[in-house]
């Protein structure tokens, strides 16, 4: 078993530690106190937070091989949370092979290189567009990070992170809101969640740096898993609540199955698009044929559009917070302790440190 060392003896990059995520990682990360956390952004006035909290913080374009090399030399572990985004495919396909390539050929870091990803990359519910640009690119990116660490000797990590919960993240916060604004019933789907907290994030990254993991694709879910209703209940809690949880049974789609019905929906869609965009034309066509049918075609279309529009209402009615999910596939990162139980102490040490820097 590997032995780790003193606190800050080994430093980390956060990329993209000016989003939630990576602030907050940079924070969980000085408060366990087994590495040293470096804030990497492009600019320095998005990183104020992270330096009121006493952490080193540097900026620059490591998509440029001397500034990365620059940044990035004395780090012995980088974990990339930021994305670019241009303004097409092509020009993000560039841009992510510029960054990717500047950190693994021109910077090397000895303990491995982290990619955050997404299981966004799953197909979680079968209604989703067929191709999303955003699936498409986490993928290149990970297909890319997999062939140059090979070529230059550097351990790849793939962290396919699912709803990111902490006390910076969005959704949580929304859904305390949504929480203490709903006095009825909340409606959940009865089965696991896909969120994972930053905590656990930060422990992920222990377990890499001490050498504790082999390098692979991991789908980042907590473990064990907690249910929609736990979620609820844990946020519920501390602001006093106890609300009436529905779970409301599933059915959910194995691996091929979901394929299948991805294809199907892909295919059904592509149909309903068609003819709806060329509604007009078929009613034409048909009134030539037949007044009668085209008359009953025209009526089936407002029914359709009503009762969608029916169901829409009474739907929103209910206070659904989450969606069913379709259990995702990969390897699972072996999270060895209970996040219940681990997460308490440094939690509360995070949210005194936040507390202190407002």
């Amino acid at each position: 078993m590997s032995t780790e060392v003193s606190p800050g003896s080994l430093r980390v990059a956060i990329l993209g530690a000016n989003g939630q995520v990576g602030t907050e990682v940079c924070l969980y990360l000085k408060v366990m106190g087994f590495c040293q956390p470096i804030g990497i952004a492009r600019s320095a006035h998005s990183t104020a937070l992270l330096k009121r909290a006493g952490i080193d913080c540097r900026w620059g374009d490591v998509a440029n091989p001397e500034i990365a090399t620059e940044l990035l030399a004395d780090c012995d572990l980088v974990f990339d949370l930021a994305f670019p985004s241009g303004k097409n495919i092509r020009e993000t396909k560039r841009m992510l092979r510029a960054r990717i390539s500047s950190i693994l050929l021109a910077v090397r870091p000895a303990k491995g290189f982290i990619l955050a990803s997404t299981t966004a990359v799953y197909r979680y519910n079968s209604s989703l567009p067929f191709f999303r640009a955003y699936r498409s690119m986490k993928l290149f990116a990970e297909r890319l990070s997999r062939r140059l660490g090979s070529q230059n000797n550097v351990p790849v990590f793939i962290f396919r992170l699912g709803q990111v919960h902490g006390a910076l993240q969005s959704c949580s916060e929304s859904l305390k809101v949504n929480l203490s604004n709903h006095p009825g019933p909340i409606h959940v789907p009865d089965q696991a969640s896909n969120a994972i907290f930053v905590f656990s994030i930060a422990e992920a990254i222990r377990s890499v740096l001490f050498a504790r993991v082999a390098p692979k694709t991991y789908t980042m879910i907590a473990s064990p898993a907690w249910s929609f209703a736990d979620l609820v209940e844990w946020y519920s809690k501390p602001m006093g609540l106890n609300p009436t949880v529905i779970r409301e049974a599933v059915t959910t789609n194995s691996s091929i199955g979901n394929r299948v019905a991805s294809l199907r929906s892909w295919v059904g869609q592509g149909t309903s698009r068609l003819i709806d965009h060329n509604k007009e034309l078929l009613s034409a066509i048909v009134s030539i044929c037949s007044e009668a049918r085209d008359q009953k075609f025209r009526f089936e279309r407002t029914r359709k559009t009503a009762a969608v529009t029916i169901n829409a209402h009474f739907d929103s009615l209910v206070y659904r917070p989450f969606e069913a999910l379709n259990d995702p596939p990969g390897i699972r990162f072996p999270f060895h302790a209970d996040l219940r139980t681990a997460m308490e102490k440094p939690e509360r040490a995070v949210a005194e440190l936040i507390q202190s820097l407002k």
